[in-house]
């Protein structure tokens, strides 16, 4: 089967390391070398994603992104040795950090 590029997402200033698709509200959130990680939103009804919140605090490359399916809360893992939960806002796409693990 062969795939058509639909979409560069460009925003980080280093390497892209992980990616994780959120099946609630079908953002895309990914992690990077430059110690963050970013929120996609789809446009409805295009193929167009806008990166809606910058999720920082990591002092380290950003290697591990996954969303709950459950509640669309975020979990990222940094080569700082800490992962952090980002909890979503009940009805919004805006992102907070709860704690760091």
């Amino acid at each position: 089967e062969q795939f058509d590029l639909q979409k560069v997402l460009e925003g980080h200033s280093g390497y892209v390391l992980a990616v994780a698709v959120c099946t609630q509200t079908g953002n895309i959130v990914t992690g990077s070398e430059d110690k963050t990680a970013r929120v996609w939103k789809r446009e409805q009804g295009r193929d167009n994603y806008e990166n809606i919140q910058v999720l920082e605090g990591h002092s380290g490359s950003v290697r591990a992104v996954a969303v709950c399916t459950q509640t669309g809360n975020i979990v990222t893992g940094s080569e700082d040795k800490t992962a952090r939960v980002w909890k979503r806002e009940q009805g919004r796409d805006n992102y907070e950090n709860i704690q760091v693990l």
